[in-house]
């Protein structure tokens, strides 16, 4: 999967932007294979400690809300779909 094929994997399934910063034509070994999203009650940080934590540990990465700000981790996952 490239990396930019991953970013949209993301945001299809949990409905929130994430900017990788790496070249968005490089090859990754990660995956987004969740089928669902996760709860609206879900805070950023929790996200990010689970299903986000492998993306984490390789890459540096932003969530970016609608106003192409970078959202503080207690925001709930609601909160950033609804400013889209």
């Amino acid at each position: 999967m490239l990396v930019y094929e991953l970013e949209d994997a993301i945001y299809e399934t949990e409905g929130i932007q994430i900017i990788i910063r790496a070249n968005r034509n490089e090859e990754t070994e990660l995956d987004y294979d969740y089928q669902r999203a996760c709860s609206g009650n879900t805070t950023l940080s929790e996200l990010r400690r689970g299903r986000l934590s492998d993306l984490g540990e390789r890459y540096e990465y932003e969530v970016i809300d609608g106003d192409n700000d970078t959202p503080n981790g207690r925001t709930k996952l609601s909160t950033i779909r609804d400013s889209y």
